[in-house]
């Protein structure tokens, strides 16, 4: 059963709301109210900042409009049984008496307020995730045991919480990729969305008696929200940090740092600290660079493989080339102080799935020679979001996710993403099982990785609609690379990434390492709260877009249409591709895009010329609805480029295709005549 979401007349409801600016008290009425307006007041040098609320403290102020870069103070009172212990946003100095204040806030922000519950003991033996077996937890002036090893950070780890944290969390088989529904059991509404972190062994910030922590997330802008990545918080001797999961033996729904989550409208979800212990040290060798550790071998023989974070006290953040050879591990986690994985560092390994985090700043494919089975990355993301206020791809995703009814996804590159009025095709599918998410991005922008992600998330009865774009290699799958920029699609949920086959899709960690770095330079960074100003909530272009040329209008350079464009890898990939919708049981069709009649190259507008393309298409074997012919317009109802649909275009492109796609729907039995 899919998992819960807004019907479209609310989410319409609340966009309207969010731009309306009005004086509330009450922090989550201010942040419904004012946060969507604060574009328009950062235009003006002003930005709205306002405190998360939750059901353990108070807030004395409601939204607060200040200057950008500007210092801001909240109230933050504790209920009793409760106390703060750290916010969202980490530059902040307490005044006393419960003030706080949060220094040089640069953008629109919802501060969330991370606290916990006083009434929390401490006691019990755990069972090792590795071993299986059982130990007893260090607590330095605890219980008199001191770690095998002090850490670096001269920070104390603390026993297992005895009556709300289980024991640590296994990591012994890849998360299951079910489209993640993640319900927490606790169902008191006053918790209605919040998120409860249990530390499953570990510490806060230092913190030795503190072991998990209640947060409500800011869910003005999106429909799920990004989990906390405890970076340089979160802390257990001897462990790496992968995720979350909704289980604390990790037998749930993995979340990896930083990823995203769906909430429990009903109460708390509860997510659990998935550590993985240290491989054994003893099998590690290592020498010094610039007083760092970089591995030059390992001799176990580990299934899981999970690296150090630091050896004899010094930081582990290089592997050496050939220092992990013809190893047995399927999985290896590298910790966050790992920068450098050089050129065969892992080489004829029966490697399958790799954990890391967004700050190695050098690995790449050839990292990993020989791996044959290795397909699958979990990344760990640290760096704040950059492409989040330009790329609302994740939003849509995110419909995907939330879809309660059958979905009807349309993908393809801009000729989607500006061609399909989602809410028009829904409400023209009213009364029926079906809604419809546009999922189209960009032409020149790697697709076949963004199709398994699709395929991955799909369910039995959706339908897939692919109308590639003549000019695009990546739609006709003559290109699979992953390129850079590509990796902006998902920006803020890198998990989706987890159902990408990086066998299929070569460049995929070479690229993120150029990603990553391009993140790591740029000047514009955001907090997770921020919000698409070039999509709606749904991830769906919103902006009015006007007839601005005549009827002969077309833009520099022409469009082929010959049976050329689709090769015969292109035939294979895609037979490929669409196999494996078909086996999660969704039903695939082809179609053309929207095209400016007039960019039409001279040697394509003979309709024999076009048949050769037309025939190309349908060998792939799945029906393809209308022709070419059907989806030309004239100059009048394209904006900047010849894909780009003004708004009366995709209103009448999105008539016509629901139309035709309707006709082939009672054909296949899939709908009744309406």
């Amino acid at each position: 059963m899919k998992a819960f979401r807004l019907p479209l007349c609310v989410i319409a409801a609340l966009m309207v709301l969010s731009i309306i600016t009005v004086s509330c008290t009450d922090g989550l009425s201010s942040n419904s109210t004012q946060i969507g307006s604060s574009t328009r007041l950062s235009e003006r040098g002003q930005i709205n900042v306002a405190i998360q609320t939750g059901a353990g403290y108070t807030v004395k102020e409601g939204t607060l409009s200040v200057a950008s870069g500007a210092d801001v103070q909240f109230t933050v009172e504790p209920k009793e049984g409760y106390r703060i212990i750290g916010f969202s946003y980490s530059d902040f100095e307490t005044l006393g008496n419960n003030v706080y204040k949060f220094k040089n806030v640069l953008y629109p922000t919802v501060i969330e307020v991370y606290y916990t519950s006083d009434n929390v003991t401490s006691s019990g033996d755990e069972k090792d995730p590795v071993t299986n077996t059982t130990t007893q937890s260090s607590s330095v002036g605890t219980d008199g045991v001191t770690s095998e090893k002090p850490s670096t950070t001269v920070r104390t780890e603390t026993v297992t919480n005895g009556t709300q944290t289980p024991p640590v969390t296994s990591v012994t088989t890849a998360p299951d990729h079910d489209r993640p529904q993640i319900d927490g059991p606790t169902n008191d509404i006053a918790y209605a969305n919040s998120i409860i972190y249990c530390f499953n062994g570990g510490t806060y910030d230092g913190y030795t008696d503190v072991h998990e922590m209640t947060v409500f997330p800011n869910i003005t802008n999106h429909q799920r929200v990004n989990v906390f990545n405890g970076k340089d918080l979160l802390y257990r001797n001897g462990y790496t940090l992968i995720g979350w999961n909704t289980a604390p033996d990790g037998s749930g729904t993995h979340v990896s740092l930083g990823s995203r989550c769906t909430l429990n409208k009903n109460g708390a979800l509860m997510l659990y600290a998935e550590w993985v212990k240290w491989s054994d040290l003893s099998d590690f060798t290592y020498e010094l660079s610039s007083g760092k550790a970089r591995i030059t071998a390992y001799g176990g023989d580990d299934e899981i493989l999970c690296i150090p974070a630091e050896l004899d006290g010094y930081s582990v953040a290089e592997l050496k080339a050939g220092a992990f050879k013809g190893l047995s591990c399927t999985k290896v986690i590298l910790p966050d102080t790992i920068r450098t994985v050089q050129d065969g560092a892992f080489t004829d390994c029966a490697l399958e799935v790799l954990h890391f985090f967004d700050t190695v700043t050098e690995i790449n494919d050839g990292s990993f020679v020989d791996c044959d089975d290795f397909s699958t990355l979990y990344i760990n993301q640290y760096l704040d979001p950059v492409y989040i206020k330009s790329n609302g791809k994740v939003e849509a995703y995110d419909s995907l996710i939330l879809s309660e009814k059958k979905s009807i996804v349309f993908f393809a590159g801009s000729s989607v993403l500006y061609g399909i009025d989602a809410y028009r095709a829904t409400a023209s599918f009213e009364g029926t099982e079906y809604d419809v998410i546009n999922l189209g991005w960009t032409a020149p922008r790697n697709a076949i990785f963004q199709m398994q992600i699709i395929t991955g998330l799909l369910e039995e009865g959706d339908i897939f609609i692919h109308a590639p774009e003549y000019i695009s290699s990546y739609h006709l799958l003559r290109s699979v690379s992953m390129g850079t920029t590509a990796w902006q699609v998902i920006d803020c949920n890198l998990d989706l990434y987890s159902y990408v086959d990086i066998r299929t899709v070569p460049n995929s960690i070479t690229s993120f390492c150029a990603f990553s770095k391009a993140k790591a330079a740029s000047k514009n960074k955001y907090t997770y709260d921020a919000y698409c100003s070039s999509m709606d909530f749904l991830g769906y272009k919103c902006s009015n877009r006007p007839i601005i040329h005549d009827t002969d209008w077309a833009p520099d350079g022409s469009c082929k249409i010959t049976s050329s464009l689709i090769t015969d890898t292109s035939i294979s990939r895609m037979r490929t591709v669409y196999s494996a919708m078909e086996a999660k049981g969704a039903k695939v069709y082809l179609s053309y895009p929207p095209l400016n009649e007039n960019y039409i190259a001279e040697g394509s507008r003979d309709t024999q010329v076009r048949q050769g393309y037309i025939d190309r298409l349908k060998s792939v074997g799945y029906t393809v609805i209308g022709t070419p012919d059907d989806f030309f317009y004239d100059g009048s109802y394209f904006h900047d480029t010849e894909f780009h649909l003004v708004t009366v275009g995709a209103q009448m492109h999105t008539d016509k295709i629901i139309n035709m796609l309707k006709d082939q729907m009672i054909k296949d039995g899939l709908l009744q005549n309406q």
